[in-house]
């Protein structure tokens, strides 16, 4: 439904779930990426696009080895706070096109604060659309990205352990969704 009230708005950002988080200089970046890679590939509606090919309308959910090269985890260098707030209305105001694009965002923002380029302010944006994230999924996200963040820490980024306080996930929205479909007929 979700869906169809945005086709019949052709495009709208008022589903858009902001999150604007001011780093430590002390953020690993590349361990920053890496966790939020792994969020991205442990759940199927975070890569899931919504595709109308004859009024038969699906979703298909992309492997993440084939969006992990076009993932979109922007890094961008900004030099003065009227820019930064320039890209962060951006970003927040995207209007996602669900039918070619993951419905999740992400950008790094090095904002500089003096004339040597030494001192600066970094601002890690995610933007994920309402069909595939909710308030209760708030925690879920923070939570994981807090563990896997202290785990990548800790440990060799290429490793496919997963940190002992995350499990495997069985079930993904997807299936709870056909679940409450059944359920409710």
């Amino acid at each position: 439904r979700l869906w169809f009230v945005e086709q019949h708005e052709e495009g709208t950002n008022a589903y858009n779930i902001p999150m604007i988080f001011k780093l430590s200089n002390k953020v690993s970046v590349e361990v920053l990426e890496r966790s939020l890679k792994t969020i991205v590939s442990r759940h199927e509606v975070l890569r899931t696009l919504i595709i109308n090919k004859n009024n038969h309308i699906y979703q298909t959910v992309k492997s993440f080895s084939d969006i992990e090269n076009n993932f979109i985890f922007h890094k961008t260098g900004i030099i003065n706070n009227s820019e930064f707030e320039y890209k962060l209305s951006n970003d927040v105001n995207h209007i996602f096109n669900l039918s070619i694009e993951i419905p999740i965002r992400i950008s790094l923002y090095k904002v500089i604060r003096d004339s040597t380029f030494k001192k600066f302010d970094q601002y890690l944006v995610i933007i994920i659309h309402h069909i595939a994230f909710d308030g209760w999924s708030v925690d879920v996200f923070y939570k994981e990205l807090e563990s896997f963040y202290s785990f990548y820490l800790d440990n060799d980024l290429h490793t496919l352990v997963l940190p002992s306080n995350i499990s495997k996930l069985d079930i993904q929205y997807k299936d709870f969704a056909l679940w409450q479909r059944k359920y409710l007929s």
